[in-house]
Protein backbone atom coordinates (compact mmCIF):
# COMPACT_ATOMS: atom_id res chain seq x y z
CA UNK A 1 0.00 0.00 0.00
CA UNK A 2 2.73 2.44 0.98
CA UNK A 3 4.76 1.52 -2.11
CA UNK A 4 1.79 2.28 -4.37
CA UNK A 5 1.26 5.61 -2.63
CA UNK A 6 4.90 6.55 -3.16
CA UNK A 7 4.63 5.64 -6.85
CA UNK A 8 1.49 7.75 -7.18
CA UNK A 9 3.15 10.75 -5.53
CA UNK A 10 6.21 10.40 -7.78
CA UNK A 11 4.01 10.26 -10.90
CA UNK A 12 2.14 13.37 -9.81
CA UNK A 13 5.40 15.17 -9.01
CA UNK A 14 6.85 14.17 -12.37
CA UNK A 15 3.71 15.43 -14.16
CA UNK A 16 3.83 18.74 -12.29
CA UNK A 17 7.53 19.14 -13.13
CA UNK A 18 6.91 18.33 -16.81
CA UNK A 19 4.07 20.85 -17.09
CA UNK A 20 6.11 23.51 -15.29
CA UNK A 21 9.13 22.96 -17.54
CA UNK A 22 6.92 23.10 -20.63
CA UNK A 23 5.29 26.30 -19.39
CA UNK A 24 8.71 27.82 -18.70
CA UNK A 25 9.96 26.77 -22.13
CA UNK A 26 6.93 28.29 -23.87
CA UNK A 27 7.44 31.50 -21.96
CA UNK A 28 11.16 31.66 -22.85
CA UNK A 29 10.50 30.93 -26.55
CA UNK A 30 7.77 33.54 -26.83
CA UNK A 31 10.00 36.10 -25.16
CA UNK A 32 12.85 35.26 -27.54
CA UNK A 33 10.64 35.59 -30.61
CA UNK A 34 9.24 38.90 -29.35
CA UNK A 35 12.76 40.35 -29.37
CA UNK A 36 13.80 39.33 -32.91
CA UNK A 37 13.32 41.33 -36.07
CA UNK A 38 12.41 39.18 -39.07
CA UNK A 39 13.06 41.85 -41.69
CA UNK A 40 15.94 41.14 -44.03
CA UNK A 41 16.33 37.49 -42.99
CA UNK A 42 14.74 35.88 -46.02
CA UNK A 43 16.89 34.03 -48.57
CA UNK A 44 14.10 34.30 -51.15
CA UNK A 45 13.34 38.04 -51.47
CA UNK A 46 11.54 37.60 -54.80
CA UNK A 47 8.98 35.11 -53.47
CA UNK A 48 5.79 35.80 -51.46
CA UNK A 49 6.26 35.38 -47.70
CA UNK A 50 4.04 34.04 -44.97
CA UNK A 51 2.58 36.55 -42.50
CA UNK A 52 4.89 37.33 -39.59
CA UNK A 53 2.39 35.86 -37.13
CA UNK A 54 2.50 32.53 -39.00
CA UNK A 55 6.31 32.53 -39.14
CA UNK A 56 6.58 33.10 -35.40
CA UNK A 57 3.90 30.51 -34.68
CA UNK A 58 5.77 27.89 -36.71
CA UNK A 59 9.06 28.75 -35.04
CA UNK A 60 7.43 28.58 -31.62
CA UNK A 61 6.10 25.06 -32.28
CA UNK A 62 9.50 23.83 -33.53
CA UNK A 63 11.38 25.26 -30.56
CA UNK A 64 8.93 24.05 -27.92
CA UNK A 65 8.90 20.55 -29.46
CA UNK A 66 12.72 20.58 -29.13
CA UNK A 67 13.17 19.64 -32.80
CA UNK A 68 15.04 22.73 -33.91
CA UNK A 69 18.78 23.33 -33.69
CA UNK A 70 21.03 23.39 -30.64
CA UNK A 71 20.06 26.99 -29.86
CA UNK A 72 16.99 29.11 -30.61
CA UNK A 73 19.08 31.54 -32.65
CA UNK A 74 20.37 28.75 -34.91
CA UNK A 75 16.83 27.38 -35.27
CA UNK A 76 15.73 30.82 -36.40
CA UNK A 77 18.63 30.99 -38.86
CA UNK A 78 17.90 27.52 -40.29
CA UNK A 79 14.22 28.36 -40.73
CA UNK A 80 15.13 31.14 -43.14
CA UNK A 81 18.01 29.26 -44.79
CA UNK A 82 15.58 26.47 -45.67
CA UNK A 83 13.14 29.03 -47.05
CA UNK A 84 10.39 28.05 -44.63
CA UNK A 85 9.20 31.67 -44.68
CA UNK A 86 8.06 31.27 -48.30
CA UNK A 87 4.29 31.17 -48.70
CA UNK A 88 4.74 28.04 -50.82
CA UNK A 89 6.83 26.17 -48.20
CA UNK A 90 5.40 23.55 -45.85
CA UNK A 91 7.52 23.79 -42.70
CA UNK A 92 6.58 20.23 -41.72
CA UNK A 93 8.43 18.88 -44.78
CA UNK A 94 11.77 20.10 -43.38
CA UNK A 95 13.94 18.43 -40.74
CA UNK A 96 15.88 20.62 -38.33
CA UNK A 97 19.34 19.94 -36.98
CA UNK A 98 18.66 18.58 -33.51
CA UNK A 99 16.13 15.98 -34.57
CA UNK A 100 18.27 14.83 -37.51
CA UNK A 101 21.50 14.68 -35.50
CA UNK A 102 20.00 12.69 -32.64
CA UNK A 103 18.62 9.99 -34.92
CA UNK A 104 21.68 9.83 -37.18
CA UNK A 105 24.09 9.55 -34.24
CA UNK A 106 22.03 6.77 -32.68
CA UNK A 107 22.22 4.81 -35.95
CA UNK A 108 25.90 5.35 -36.72
CA UNK A 109 27.25 3.11 -33.97
CA UNK A 110 30.63 2.88 -32.29
CA UNK A 111 32.85 2.63 -35.37
CA UNK A 112 31.81 6.02 -36.79
CA UNK A 113 34.10 8.21 -34.58
CA UNK A 114 37.14 6.57 -36.22
CA UNK A 115 36.57 8.85 -39.20
CA UNK A 116 36.84 11.93 -37.00
CA UNK A 117 40.58 11.25 -36.71
CA UNK A 118 41.99 12.13 -40.11
CA UNK A 119 45.33 10.35 -39.80
CA UNK A 120 43.66 7.08 -38.78
CA UNK A 121 40.94 7.27 -41.44
CA UNK A 122 43.36 7.99 -44.28
CA UNK A 123 45.61 5.05 -43.44
CA UNK A 124 42.58 2.78 -43.00
CA UNK A 125 40.98 3.70 -46.34
CA UNK A 126 44.21 3.32 -48.27
CA UNK A 127 44.81 -0.07 -46.64
CA UNK A 128 41.34 -1.06 -47.92
CA UNK A 129 42.28 -0.02 -51.45
CA UNK A 130 40.36 3.27 -51.46
CA UNK A 131 42.25 6.30 -52.73
CA UNK A 132 42.30 8.80 -49.86
CA UNK A 133 44.45 11.65 -48.63
CA UNK A 134 46.86 10.13 -46.14
CA UNK A 135 48.97 11.90 -43.54
CA UNK A 136 52.73 12.01 -44.06
CA UNK A 137 53.14 12.61 -40.36
CA UNK A 138 52.05 14.72 -37.42
CA UNK A 139 53.54 17.84 -35.88
CA UNK A 140 54.88 17.54 -32.34
CA UNK A 141 53.03 19.33 -29.58
CA UNK A 142 55.60 22.14 -29.56
CA UNK A 143 55.46 22.42 -33.37
CA UNK A 144 59.20 22.00 -33.81
CA UNK A 145 59.26 18.48 -35.26
CA UNK A 146 57.30 16.24 -37.57
CA UNK A 147 56.71 12.64 -36.48
CA UNK A 148 56.67 10.61 -39.69
CA UNK A 149 54.61 7.50 -40.36
CA UNK A 150 57.70 5.28 -40.27
CA UNK A 151 58.19 6.28 -36.62
CA UNK A 152 61.11 8.65 -37.21
CA UNK A 153 61.17 12.27 -36.10
CA UNK A 154 62.67 15.23 -37.96
CA UNK A 155 63.01 18.96 -37.45
CA UNK A 156 60.02 20.23 -39.42
CA UNK A 157 61.72 23.03 -41.35
CA UNK A 158 64.65 20.81 -42.36
CA UNK A 159 62.23 18.11 -43.46
CA UNK A 160 60.05 20.57 -45.44
CA UNK A 161 63.08 21.99 -47.24
CA UNK A 162 64.08 18.48 -48.24
CA UNK A 163 60.49 17.59 -49.22
CA UNK A 164 60.62 20.62 -51.57
CA UNK A 165 56.88 20.97 -52.12
CA UNK A 166 54.01 22.66 -50.29
CA UNK A 167 52.04 20.57 -47.80
CA UNK A 168 48.66 20.91 -46.13
CA UNK A 169 48.33 21.00 -42.32
CA UNK A 170 45.08 20.57 -40.41
CA UNK A 171 43.90 19.52 -36.96
CA UNK A 172 43.60 15.75 -36.61
CA UNK A 173 40.07 16.08 -35.23
CA UNK A 174 39.20 19.47 -36.73
CA UNK A 175 35.95 20.54 -38.36
CA UNK A 176 34.59 23.25 -40.66
CA UNK A 177 38.01 23.99 -42.14
CA UNK A 178 39.25 25.78 -39.05
CA UNK A 179 43.03 26.10 -38.51
CA UNK A 180 43.87 24.61 -41.92
CA UNK A 181 47.01 25.84 -43.67
CA UNK A 182 48.79 25.46 -46.97
CA UNK A 183 52.40 25.46 -45.82
CA UNK A 184 55.47 26.14 -47.97
CA UNK A 185 59.11 27.04 -47.43
CA UNK A 186 60.48 29.77 -49.66
CA UNK A 187 64.22 29.33 -49.84
CA UNK A 188 64.96 32.74 -51.27
CA UNK A 189 63.40 34.39 -48.21
CA UNK A 190 64.29 31.65 -45.72
CA UNK A 191 60.74 31.84 -44.41
CA UNK A 192 57.59 29.81 -43.92
CA UNK A 193 54.41 30.88 -45.70
CA UNK A 194 51.02 29.87 -44.34
CA UNK A 195 48.08 30.32 -46.73
CA UNK A 196 50.20 32.60 -48.89
CA UNK A 197 51.33 34.92 -46.11
CA UNK A 198 54.83 35.14 -44.69
CA UNK A 199 55.03 34.22 -41.01
CA UNK A 200 57.57 34.50 -38.26
CA UNK A 201 59.05 31.04 -37.93
CA UNK A 202 58.21 30.35 -34.30
CA UNK A 203 54.72 31.81 -34.66
CA UNK A 204 54.04 29.58 -37.67
CA UNK A 205 55.31 26.46 -35.91
CA UNK A 206 53.22 27.31 -32.87
CA UNK A 207 49.88 27.48 -34.73
CA UNK A 208 50.63 24.15 -36.47
CA UNK A 209 51.50 22.30 -33.27
CA UNK A 210 49.78 18.91 -33.15
CA UNK A 211 48.45 19.22 -36.71
CA UNK A 212 48.67 16.39 -39.20
CA UNK A 213 50.68 17.01 -42.37
CA UNK A 214 49.35 15.79 -45.72
CA UNK A 215 50.53 16.08 -49.32
CA UNK A 216 48.95 19.10 -51.00
CA UNK A 217 46.07 18.04 -53.25
CA UNK A 218 46.07 19.89 -56.58
CA UNK A 219 42.57 19.89 -57.99
CA UNK A 220 41.46 19.33 -61.58
CA UNK A 221 42.57 21.98 -64.07
CA UNK A 222 38.93 22.81 -64.93
CA UNK A 223 38.33 23.81 -61.30
CA UNK A 224 41.54 25.79 -60.78
CA UNK A 225 40.04 28.66 -62.79
CA UNK A 226 37.59 29.25 -59.92
CA UNK A 227 39.88 28.59 -56.93
CA UNK A 228 43.55 28.39 -57.98
CA UNK A 229 44.96 28.07 -54.44
CA UNK A 230 42.73 25.43 -52.87
CA UNK A 231 40.50 22.43 -53.43
CA UNK A 232 36.76 22.83 -53.98
CA UNK A 233 35.51 19.71 -52.17
CA UNK A 234 32.37 17.80 -53.01
CA UNK A 235 30.23 16.63 -50.11
CA UNK A 236 28.74 13.27 -51.05
CA UNK A 237 26.18 11.65 -48.75
CA UNK A 238 25.83 7.87 -48.61
CA UNK A 239 23.85 5.37 -46.55
CA UNK A 240 24.65 1.73 -45.83
CA UNK A 241 21.32 -0.11 -45.61
CA UNK A 242 21.43 -3.85 -44.88
CA UNK A 243 24.94 -4.04 -46.28
CA UNK A 244 24.11 -2.12 -49.48
CA UNK A 245 25.62 1.35 -49.94
CA UNK A 246 23.22 3.91 -51.37
CA UNK A 247 24.03 7.29 -52.87
CA UNK A 248 21.94 10.23 -51.58
CA UNK A 249 23.18 13.59 -52.87
CA UNK A 250 26.16 15.76 -53.81
CA UNK A 251 27.01 19.41 -53.50
CA UNK A 252 30.28 21.23 -54.14
CA UNK A 253 31.75 24.07 -52.12
CA UNK A 254 33.36 26.63 -54.46
CA UNK A 255 35.72 28.96 -52.62
CA UNK A 256 36.52 32.56 -53.61
CA UNK A 257 39.43 32.93 -56.01
CA UNK A 258 41.91 34.02 -53.33
CA UNK A 259 41.04 31.40 -50.72
CA UNK A 260 43.49 28.73 -49.53
CA UNK A 261 40.85 26.37 -48.16
CA UNK A 262 37.16 25.84 -48.77
CA UNK A 263 34.37 25.01 -46.34
CA UNK A 264 30.66 25.76 -46.62
CA UNK A 265 30.35 27.15 -43.11
CA UNK A 266 33.19 29.64 -43.34
CA UNK A 267 34.60 29.93 -46.86
CA UNK A 268 32.64 28.93 -49.91
CA UNK A 269 29.46 28.86 -51.98
CA UNK A 270 27.56 25.54 -51.91
CA UNK A 271 25.87 24.28 -55.09
CA UNK A 272 23.94 21.05 -55.63
CA UNK A 273 25.16 18.75 -58.41
CA UNK A 274 23.67 15.90 -60.41
CA UNK A 275 25.72 12.85 -61.37
CA UNK A 276 26.84 14.47 -64.63
CA UNK A 277 28.39 17.42 -62.77
CA UNK A 278 25.71 19.92 -63.72
CA UNK A 279 24.74 22.52 -61.09
CA UNK A 280 21.09 21.87 -60.25
CA UNK A 281 20.48 24.44 -57.50
CA UNK A 282 21.23 28.06 -56.81
CA UNK A 283 24.42 28.76 -54.94
CA UNK A 284 23.85 29.00 -51.18
CA UNK A 285 26.01 30.84 -48.68
CA UNK A 286 25.72 31.16 -44.92
CA UNK A 287 28.96 33.11 -44.50
CA UNK A 288 28.45 36.43 -42.64
CA UNK A 289 28.21 39.22 -45.18
CA UNK A 290 27.47 36.76 -48.00
CA UNK A 291 24.27 35.14 -46.72
CA UNK A 292 21.82 34.32 -49.46
CA UNK A 293 21.34 32.59 -52.77
CA UNK A 294 23.25 33.19 -55.99
CA UNK A 295 22.85 32.49 -59.69
CA UNK A 296 26.32 33.84 -60.49
CA UNK A 297 29.66 32.86 -58.99
CA UNK A 298 30.40 35.80 -56.64
CA UNK A 299 32.77 38.37 -58.11
CA UNK A 300 32.35 37.00 -61.65
CA UNK A 301 29.88 36.91 -64.54
CA UNK A 302 29.95 33.09 -64.57
CA UNK A 303 26.49 31.56 -64.38
CA UNK A 304 26.36 28.58 -62.02
CA UNK A 305 23.95 26.69 -64.28
CA UNK A 306 26.59 26.80 -67.05
CA UNK A 307 29.33 25.22 -64.90
CA UNK A 308 30.03 21.51 -65.35
CA UNK A 309 32.07 19.94 -62.54
CA UNK A 310 34.35 17.15 -63.81
CA UNK A 311 34.58 13.68 -62.30
CA UNK A 312 31.37 13.67 -60.24
CA UNK A 313 30.26 10.18 -61.26
CA UNK A 314 33.70 8.77 -60.42
CA UNK A 315 33.72 10.68 -57.11
CA UNK A 316 30.37 9.15 -56.15
CA UNK A 317 31.65 5.67 -56.90
CA UNK A 318 34.75 6.36 -54.77
CA UNK A 319 32.59 7.57 -51.86
CA UNK A 320 30.45 4.41 -52.09
CA UNK A 321 33.61 2.28 -52.12
CA UNK A 322 34.84 4.11 -49.01
CA UNK A 323 31.55 3.47 -47.21
CA UNK A 324 31.73 -0.23 -48.05
CA UNK A 325 34.85 -0.44 -45.90
CA UNK A 326 32.72 0.45 -42.85
CA UNK A 327 29.26 -1.11 -43.33
CA UNK A 328 28.59 -0.78 -39.59
CA UNK A 329 28.31 3.01 -40.07
CA UNK A 330 24.85 3.96 -41.32
CA UNK A 331 25.26 7.50 -42.72
CA UNK A 332 28.36 9.32 -43.95
CA UNK A 333 29.23 12.61 -45.61
CA UNK A 334 32.38 12.23 -47.73
CA UNK A 335 34.55 15.15 -48.78
CA UNK A 336 36.01 14.31 -52.17
CA UNK A 337 38.48 16.23 -54.35
CA UNK A 338 38.74 15.81 -58.10
CA UNK A 339 42.27 15.92 -59.52
CA UNK A 340 43.67 15.50 -63.02
CA UNK A 341 44.34 11.87 -62.02
CA UNK A 342 40.84 11.21 -60.69
CA UNK A 343 38.97 11.66 -57.41
CA UNK A 344 40.49 11.28 -53.94
CA UNK A 345 38.76 11.11 -50.54
CA UNK A 346 39.75 14.07 -48.37
CA UNK A 347 37.92 12.82 -45.30
CA UNK A 348 34.81 11.08 -44.06
CA UNK A 349 32.33 12.82 -41.76
CA UNK A 350 29.95 10.70 -39.68
CA UNK A 351 28.68 13.93 -38.09
CA UNK A 352 28.20 15.75 -41.37
CA UNK A 353 26.04 18.86 -41.68
CA UNK A 354 22.79 16.96 -41.53
CA UNK A 355 20.52 19.71 -42.84
CA UNK A 356 22.81 21.56 -45.25
CA UNK A 357 21.36 20.08 -48.43
CA UNK A 358 17.90 21.36 -47.49
CA UNK A 359 19.34 24.88 -47.40
CA UNK A 360 21.20 24.35 -50.68
CA UNK A 361 18.20 22.89 -52.52
CA UNK A 362 15.40 24.73 -50.75
CA UNK A 363 13.52 21.41 -50.49
CA UNK A 364 12.58 19.55 -47.32
CA UNK A 365 13.83 16.05 -46.58
CA UNK A 366 11.17 14.94 -44.11
CA UNK A 367 10.01 12.00 -46.24
CA UNK A 368 13.60 10.81 -46.81
CA UNK A 369 14.36 11.24 -43.08
CA UNK A 370 11.26 9.33 -41.96
CA UNK A 371 11.84 6.46 -44.41
CA UNK A 372 15.60 6.07 -44.16
CA UNK A 373 16.33 7.22 -40.61
CA UNK A 374 13.47 7.22 -38.11
CA UNK A 375 12.01 3.96 -39.45
CA UNK A 376 15.36 2.28 -38.71
CA UNK A 377 14.90 3.00 -35.01
CA UNK A 378 11.70 0.99 -34.95
CA UNK A 379 9.56 3.78 -33.56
Amino acid sequence: MLKNLVRFILRVAHGVEYRYNRYSRKKAVRHFLSTVCLDGRTHYPQEPRKPETQIKSELCQIMIADKGAWSDEVTLTQYFQFGCDRASANVESFVFQKEFDRVRDSLNGRLAPMFDYKNVAGVYLNACGVKASCAIGQMSQDGQKICLRDGSSREFVAWLREYSAPVFCKPNDGCQGKSCYRVEWREEEASLYLNGERQELQDALGVMAGHIVEPLIVQHQDLRQYSPNCVNPMRIRTLCVDGEVRYVSTYICIAPAGAYWSNGVSCGLMVGLDETGKCITDGFSEIPGMEGRYQLLPGTDIRLDEIIIPGVKEAIELAKAAHRTAPQVYAMGWDVAVTDKGPVIIEGNPRFGSCTYQAVSGRGERMYFEQEFKSRLGN
